[in-house]
């Protein structure tokens, strides 16, 4: 594994800019990577859900990578998508990033056709695990893969030596609570993926959290990180990230709103994902 390690803080999961025709909108892709770094957070997540990682052709995903490594300073953290729906294509796009020089790739379990047993999930990560000296992090997305990560074997596989970090977007508390508490056994850093409450993620000892809209406000949420053990100001920051999500993300797609948002902002076109619209 490698000796790389996932920073605390806000890791925005990064919006992929397309054109009107449907090919990656490079000069938007680079301004939204400087507008984060430049906001304060603390990584960027390329390819995941919100980054289309699932929706992008071999070569748009390549080019989406390839841009993001060339583009942030030396020894940023960038993680790395690897959202595909069987272990020969995880391992496929793996050694993409490899050759990339990636360092952190992202991985869930297989969906369309599901994987539900913990044997078979465990041989999907260990697969992946022998494939790289990457640093592995777990994404639990049941309502994208139809399937969750049990905590068990979250902490078996850190145990393993596998991992040592998980993104959770189930918005299931008890579940996120769970790995927080493994944490301190095992080290498992623990990110929030939905709306993050920022007093509960500190007083449950979580890493992070990766929300969408951090696209459009990363001093917002970067604030509302740092001043989370603070109880007199993270009322007021955690009221304006509330109101943020609600209008992008609540009653929405989860991406739509932040990329319309973004446009106004004179980054990329506001364009989705064709059929989307």
């Amino acid at each position: 594994m490698s000796n790389s390690r996932m920073p605390d803080g806000i890791i925005p999961p990064v919006l992929t800019p397309l054109t009107p025709e449907q090919k990656v909108d490079i000069p938007a892709l680079k301004a939204l990577i400087h507008k984060l770094i430049d906001g304060g957070v603390s990584a960027l997540f390329m390819g995941g859900t919100a980054g289309l990682g699932s929706i992008l052709t071999a070569a748009d995903y390549e080019q989406v990578i390839a841009t993001t490594l060339a583009e942030v300073p030396e020894g940023y953290p960038v993680l790395c998508g690897v959202l595909e729906p069987s272990t020969a294509r995880a391992v496929e796009r793996i050694g993409l990033l490899d050759s990339l020089g990636a360092k952190f790739f992202v991985t869930v379990t297989p969906y369309y056709v599901r994987a539900t047993e913990s044997d078979a999930l465990l041989r999907h990560f260990d697969a992946q695990r022998q494939a790289t000296d990457m640093e592995m992090v777990l994404y639990n997305m049941p309502g994208c893969t139809g399937v969750s990560i049990p905590a068990e074997l979250v902490l078996d596989m850190v145990k393993r030596g596998w991992t040592s970090s998980c993104k959770d977007s189930s918005g299931d508390k008890d579940y996120i609570q769970s790995l927080c508490q493994d944490h301190q056994e095992t080290g498992l850093k623990v990110y929030q993926g939905m709306c993050p409450d920022f007093a509960w993620l500190n007083e449950i000892g979580a890493s992070g959290a990766v929300p969408v809209p951090s696209n459009a406000y990363p001093e917002l949420f970067t604030s509302g990180w740092n001043h989370r053990a603070d109880a007199t100001a993270i009322p007021a920051i955690q009221t304006e990230v509330n109101s943020r999500w609600n209008e992008l993300v609540i009653g929405t797609d989860y991406t739509s709103g932040s990329i319309k948002n973004l446009a106004n902002q004179g980054i990329g076109t506001g364009t989705l994902a064709a059929p989307f619209s």
